[in-house]
């Protein structure tokens, strides 16, 4: 799989630059497929130039740091829980979803929309 993602991602540079003459940078989310020192898909673009430079998606960094953070305090999980049963009380059903954005209507709220919480990996 990580041969396969190198040689895409080697062609698509190809088109645009010339990949041997040109110093890159490859950001990643951490996937040992990418990341793998002998077989990932920066090892396999490495080979082809050595000058690349690998990088963590500093987001994702942050995210995970974050996400392992809640997960240390009770009342954030607590919270959680709340969010994900507004959004299931409103997503489940247009009606409620109407009367919401009256309700935010009516006190010259923001009409917000309700967004259901998705967990990464």
């Amino acid at each position: 799989m990580a041969k396969g993602i190198a040689i895409y991602k080697k062609d698509l540079l190809d088109r645009h630059l010339k990949l041997k003459d040109h110093s890159i940078a490859e950001k990643n989310n951490g996937a040992s497929t990418i990341i793998g020192r002998k077989n990932g898909v920066a090892a396999k673009l490495k080979e082809l130039n050595p000058f690349l430079t690998l990088v963590h998606y500093i987001s994702h960094k942050l995210h995970l740091a974050g996400k392992d953070a809640a997960n240390e305090v009770q009342y954030f999980k607590k919270y959680e829980a709340i969010c994900k049963e507004l959004y299931s009380y409103f997503s489940e059903s247009y009606k409620r979803m109407l009367n919401l954005k009256m309700i935010q209507e009516s006190n010259d709220n923001p009409q917000l929309a309700i967004l259901n919480i998705i967990n990464t990996r």
